[in-house]
């Protein structure tokens, strides 16, 4: 989403608008008051100019965070003096409120003193804003809320906060300085101030989503005005689309729009239709009325508009007409004007919210220009290598007019898309496009065909009737069933269903009296655990014990989450076997699978079990995370791992959306997330959008600050185009590294709810899973590839491909449970964090574990509660303890458990505060555990964080998420990653793959000729020089060995098995082959 809006360019700006209902709106652009060093951007000492999409902590095409204008006026965190002014004028005697929407990422003060000075000198306002602590209304509330906001999605936190004060009528001085800005502090950004006599608690009441952006809308002026350059009177038609919700496709506030004459003397008429349209044909050679269109403009992002000419007496197809665009209806004010030219349909212009600047009026263009510039740049730099003629590179790339069936731009629109190095059809309504796309493309390197994809249904006879109707079955890739989804709910009410249900129950020799039940009847499957459904079943009965209720009501929800997977798994695959069997094996089922956020803990059944029993034959999520308070790039790593396993039972080909839209995901960003996906064995990435922003909603690549992100999508493609014959037949290799995934563990940490119940102060929790992701980073920075696997993984024995098994979870199936057992006396190595496998999967007691762990029974646990995110509540966690290890210790943060000690264990650590084990190493049979009591993950995070407010999007070197310098965590804990890795270190288990360099992380995929190492650069430098990478080839002769950005050859040693590369340089990422 972005950001649009318009001001007199005065040095000090002054806006007063009375609407119909005579309300008073005066608004200041902050970046625009006097005492702003205009030169300067980004925080200083003194006020500077804060550039969305470059210096603001929360730079995104959507989400919760809008700047007006794309600029605020922006400050450090420090307390110096520094001051910026304004003159308003205040109409009449009343009570207002005065209103500032400044940037307010959680846990931080952002505090400035406002002041509003009368002409005699006298202060009549004064108040700090910014506070931590102080009511505020954010993004997505439509009540105030005091502190910080707890948000599912993030860090979507733009706010407005007000106070009322009564005032005269007159001029006053609005001052904003800098004040006491206290612990922790950040750097204040604001964006608009507006003085209003409307007194709501809320800043834009009439929809109140977004902190004042409404308002700020309505009070918007932007003058156009259409001259008829044909030979018959015509009308000219006007539309726009937005870039936030909900009016994506069609303005809001078209009954907002007035009309001026010529002189600027504003006009109406009778019985006006409040559709914006003034109603009078433009005669031959003439101009319009001037409409304002400014009300139903985005204040804070572009508005692309299309103008359909149309002759009234139809005797013309496309008259030609010209648009002029001003800030007031005066024709000596034209700040640009534009054509309808011969062989086009429309005039269809990009118009820039900040018309007041330079800037703004020279980035309005025709969008037939834009994507001839943006094409033209591609074209003029080398390739890093060709177009692929096998992977598929997917994305919509827009068009050059929204007009349904418009022609016009073919040529330009597949150019861009040439340019860009994609090789798929995009968007096609028939064969007969399709036929004319591959056409064009047939001497510029050719299209893989068969690319184009059908989305969101279900009903697989709808969609292979217009499949076939349209002639688009050549072309037919795959079907998605929807985007962020999960397998199909079930009817628990419905009598076939219980039946069923009663039928998978007996699998696991289960009876109405194992469960607690009286009888058949009220076993049935259940939405949640809770005692309400326990009534309605009739589980509850005047003899039972609300403990029995409890265990009972949490069996049936365990079944019912089980047999749940199964059905919906079920009815998909039938669905998948329906299709591929009408149209062929070569067509695909997929879905973009959902439930990654908040906290990317997803749904084993969809990202797993889905593909292992046929729901679906291609593998489809995405890496929306440069918008997440995680602690690591790496958390694409961690989730594309999820769907790898999925994949991994019947080799499923699999893809994913790598998100581009800038401001948002950083172009380094992006080219590092799209070769971690490589690293997953991921083959096909799509691009969602990877057009600008014209005919888009919240999703795209902004033209301006966009082109470098352009070329990063194209270095992709050509680095595709150069590893595919060697990346396709690749596979990753074995590593002997494993983390369980405990369903049992995702049910209960939760409580049996959603992860959308976890709030601040409540027991459900996502803080294992937060230690598992940890855990993995911790791993993976130190040159392990770590393997996923599940419960029913290790009931059919896949356990005994690993040595080694990271266990982080409370709750474990007790079948699971004595297989892990018998494999650590046969020689297994196990990692048990806090209170892992303390219960089962009916989140009972369990002991199997106990004696091989060397533990009895809890003493105690402490026990976080609420949403820990690593950016956020982490950095903040104070230590509960210290644990010391060898004249060493670290902190304890989260949870905290102390346990009993069996005999023949030895005590690795030892809590500070009481001198009793925390973590300690049992050898049973030929195999070694090592258990502890708290979450090292949390420690070896949070060390290596700096206390800054959590960025989002923009460029890697100022406030980015996981910017260079920033906020990747480099040089974390080194007592816990010692712990960490102890299992692996102290028994000979090193990394086949591994770098010299610390940050540097490599995945390796092998195939019967060659070794395909992905290398990503996570250090704090955004270029790293002379690198070794030794890889273990196990018998594998190298002849040859180069990289995408070295493909002349790499130098290297051979010593034994053990090959050593000489890497000169890496900036984001690269591939090395070894051949």
């Amino acid at each position: 989403m972005k950001r649009f809006y318009f001001f007199c360019l005065a040095v000090i700006c002054l806006f007063t608008v009375i609407c119909s209902a005579q309300q008073v709106r005066i608004i200041v652009e902050a970046e625009d008051m006097q005492g702003v060093n205009q030169k300067n951007t980004g925080p200083g000492k003194t006020w500077q100019v804060g550039r969305w999409g470059y210096d603001l902590y929360q730079n995104m095409t959507f989400g919760g965070v809008w700047t007006s204008r794309l600029r605020t006026a922006m400050t450090d965190a420090g307390d110096n003096p520094a001051e910026m002014k304004s003159t308003i004028n205040v109409p009449e005697n009343k009570k207002y409120k005065l209103w500032v929407k400044y940037e307010c990422v959680p846990f931080f003060n952002y505090t400035f003193r406002v002041k509003l000075i009368d002409i005699s000198g006298n202060t009549v306002f004064d108040n700090v804003y910014g506070l931590l602590t102080s009511e505020k209304h954010y993004c997505f509330t439509d009540k105030p809320v005091r502190g910080s906001l707890y948000w599912h999605w993030g860090i979507d936190h733009d706010a407005a906060e007000g106070y009322i004060v009564d005032l005269k009528k007159g001029i006053y001085t609005l001052i904003i300085s800098k004040t006491h800005n206290p612990e922790p502090a950040g750097v204040r950004s604001i964006d608009a101030i507006m003085l209003t006599d409307d007194l709501s608690e809320l800043s834009s009441p009439g929809y109140p989503r977004y902190p004042l952006l409404d308002e700020l809308r309505k009070a918007n002026h932007v003058y156009f005005r259409f001259r008829n350059l044909s030979e018959k009177s015509i009308k000219v038609n006007w539309n726009h689309w937005g870039h936030r919700y909900p009016d994506f496709y069609s303005p809001a506030y078209k009954g907002l729009v007035k009309f001026y004459d010529g002189k600027g003397n504003q006009i109406t008429r009778e019985n006006l239709k409040p559709d914006g349209n003034w109603p009078d044909p433009i005669k031959p050679g003439e101009a319009s009325v001037w409409y304002d269109l400014g009300p139903t403009m985005n204040v804070e992002s572009t508005s692309p508009f299309t103008f359909k000419g149309i002759s009234v007496d139809g005797s013309i197809k496309n008259p030609g007409f010209a648009v002029d665009i001003a800030l007031s209806p005066d024709e000596k004010k034209i700040l640009k004007s534009f054509e309808l030219n011969q062989g086009e349909e429309e005039l269809t212009v990009l118009v820039q919210p900040d018309l007041n600047t330079k800037e703004g009026v020279l980035y309005t263009k025709k969008i037939s220009d834009i994507f001839n510039q943006i094409t033209t740049q591609l074209n003029s730099e080398k390739n890093i290598g060709p177009i692929p003629k096998k992977l598929k590179l997917f994305a919509s790339t827009g068009k050059v007019s929204d007009v349904p069936g418009a022609k016009w731009g073919f040529d330009v629109e597949q150019s861009f898309r040439r340019a860009l190095g994609l090789n798929t059809l995009g968007h096609v309504d028939n064969g007969d496009e399709a036929a004319k796309i591959i056409n064009w493309w047939k001497n510029k390197g050719g299209i893989i065909e068969r690319s184009y994809t059908f989305h969101h249904s279900q009903d697989i006879d709808k969609v292979v009737k217009m499949i076939r109707e349209k002639k688009l079955e050549p072309y037919f890739y795959y079907l998605s069933y929807g985007d962020e989804i999960g397998l199909p709910s079930l009817n628990p009410d419905d009598p076939k269903i219980i039946d069923e249900f009663h039928n998978f129950i007996k699998t696991f020799g289960e009876t109405p009296e194992s469960l607690g039940c009286v009888s058949w009847d009220s076993v049935k499957p259940v939405a949640s655990p809770t005692m309400e459904i326990a009534v309605k079943i009739g589980v509850i009965d005047d003899n039972k014990e609300t403990s029995s209720v409890v265990g009972t009501m949490k069996k049936l929800y365990w079944y019912s989450v089980l047999f749940q997977g199964e059905i919906g798994a079920r009815q998909l695959a039938e669905k998948t076997q329906k299709l591929r069997d009408t149209l062929g094996p070569q067509v695909h089922t997929s879905a973009n699978l959902g439930g990654m956020h908040p906290f990317y803990w997803v749904h084993q059944q969809s990202f797993i079990e889905a593909f292992k029993k046929g729901a679906m034959s291609l593998a489809w999520s995405e890496d929306y995370t440069y918008g997440m308070p995680e602690a690591s790039t790496l958390v694409v790593d961690f989730l594309a791992s999820y769907l790898r396993k999925g994949a991994s039972y019947h080799d499923t080909p699999m893809q994913f959306y790598c998100m581009p839209h800038y401001p948002g995901c950083p172009p380094d960003l992006l080219l590092k997330n799209a070769v971690l996906l490589w690293a997953n064995n991921v083959k096909d990435l799509d691009f969602f959008n990877a057009g600008f922003d014209a005919y888009a909603t919240e999703n795209y690549i902004a033209y301006r600050g966009g082109m470098p992100t352009f070329k990063t999508i194209r270095t992709i493609s050509g680095m595709a185009g150069l590893i595919e014959d060697y990346l396709i037949p690749a596979r990753p290799e074995k590593t002997p590294v494993a983390m369980l995934l405990s369903k049992a563990g995702d049910v209960w940490e939760i409580e049996g709810k959603s992860q959308w119940d976890i709030k601040p102060g409540s027991v459900a929790t996502n803080v294992f899973q937060e230690e598992r992701k940890n855990i993995w980073y911790c791993l993976r920075k130190a040159g392990y590839r770590v393997d996923f696997i599940t419960d029913d993984d290790i009931k059919e024995g896949l356990l005994n491909n690993y040595k080694v098994l990271y266990l982080i979870s409370p709750n474990l199936e007790r079948s699971s449970a004595e297989k892990i057992r018998r494999w650590i006396e046969e020689g297994g190595i196990l990692f048990a964090g806090c209170s892992s496998a303390r219960k089962d999967e009916f989140d009972q007691p369990l002991t199997v574990l106990d004696s091989v762990l060397g533990r009895g029974k809890q003493v105690s646990c402490q026990q976080y509660k609420g949403p820990l995110r690593a950016k956020l509540e982490l950095l903040f966690e104070n230590p509960i303890d210290v644990i010391q290890i060898n004249g060493k210790s670290t902190r304890v943060l989260c949870n905290k458990e102390v346990f009993e000690l069996a005999p023949g264990s030895d005590v690795l650590a030892r809590y500070a505060s009481d001198g009793l084990p925390a973590w300690i190493k049992t050898k049973t049979g030929t195999g070694i555990t090592y258990y502890g009591g708290t979450l090292l993950g949390e420690s070896y995070i949070q060390a290596g964080l700096k206390v800054l407010p959590c960025g989002k999007g923009g460029i890697s070197q100022k406030f980015c998420h996981f910017g260079a310098g920033n906020f990747e965590p480099v040089e974390c804990d080194s007592v816990s990653k010692e712990l960490i890795l102890l299992p692996l270190r102290e028994n000979g288990i090193i990394p086949d793959t591994i770098s010299n360099e610390n940050g540097i992380v490599t995945g390796r995929l092998k195939s019967e000729n060659s070794i395909v190492i992905p290398v990503v650069n996570l250090t704090q430098n955004p270029t790293v020089k002379n690198i070794k990478i030794t890889v273990d080839c196990n018998g594998f002769t190298t002849s040859k060995v180069w990289s995408c950005f070295y493909k002349n050859g790499l130098k290297f040693t051979v010593k034994g098995t053990v090959l050593t590369i000489s890497l000169p340089r890496i900036n984001a990422a690269d591939v090395i082959v070894i051949e």
